[in-house]
């Protein structure tokens, strides 16, 4: 026989009622908040899905953000959207930057590197890919270390616990390699005012060239030169042609 007497499913019921009545105001208004958030989320989603963005154009995930920062800015309406342009304009900007050095690179080692590079002051990163032309022809050759590769592609010397062939640093990832590389070429650059590719020739020469084969000494500029232009115009271009979105969280809240 089912007993129908029993108080726990009435007190339950009692329990719940008193809660939902005394915090309605604060329940009321997490709903408002997270409803809200997403019509403003998804309007502009579904906006471009179905305006703006045709799937048979293959376009990759940076183009897709693109055109949804472009959207939601003409939008002129706050959003979480805004948000995620602000946030990522930046990220935006260097996944092109990334996307442009793999193809300069292409078919040579240091094409993986680009992600890296792409995430370095625009000057130092060419003054990187510039080098790394004379010194090693983009990674195909390199010191190794027990026949590995040491991504040592600037004929860069530094103690370590690992050192490769002919006394080069041996790095211990692609990371690190451009990291190391990049803050020694950020602090001739910019602490040293070492700028042009002649006043570079400190990476060839040491303190001085007067040892060196005079005509070896002018290839090098020549070639830095060459490469560090190419390399610095592509990458200037990239971050100048990404749209950005014009407003961002700090603009919002001001």
């Amino acid at each position: 026989m089912i007993q129908t007497d029993d108080p726990l499913p009435t007190q339950g019921i009692s329990f719940v009622t008193t809660l939902v009545t005394k915090y309605r105001t604060v329940i009321v208004g997490a709903s408002t908040i997270v409803i809200v958030s997403c019509f403003l989320f998804v309007a502009p989603l579904r906006a471009l899905s179905e305006s703006e963005y045709t799937a048979g154009e293959g376009r990759d995930s940076v183009a897709v953000t693109q055109d949804l920062c472009t959207l939601e800015t003409r939008a002129h309406a706050p959003s979480l959207v805004s948000v995620l342009c602000g946030v990522q304009g930046h990220s935006v900007q260097t996944a092109v930057v990334q996307q442009r050095l793999a193809a300069y690179l292409d078919g040579y080692p240091m094409q993986h590197m680009a992600d890296v590079l792409a995430q370095q002051d625009p000057v130092v990163a060419a003054y990187l890919i510039a080098i790394a032309k004379q010194e090693s022809n983009w990674g195909k050759r390199v010191p190794v270390l027990n026949g590995k590769d040491c991504y040592n592609y600037w004929g860069f010397r530094a103690k370590r616990a690992r050192m490769g062939t002919g006394g080069h640093t041996c790095f211990d990832s692609r990371r690190d390699a451009v990291e190391t590389v990049a803050r020694r070429v950020h602090e001739l650059v910019y602490e040293y005012k070492r700028t042009t590719p002649r006043q570079m020739l400190v990476w060839k020469c040491g303190r001085s060239c007067a040892t060196h084969d005079p005509a070896g000494v002018e290839r090098w500029v020549r070639v830095i030169a060459q490469y560090y232009t190419s390399a610095h115009t592509l990458i200037t271009r990239a971050i100048h042609e990404t749209p950005t979105p014009s407003r961002t969280p700090l603009a919002m809240a001001q």
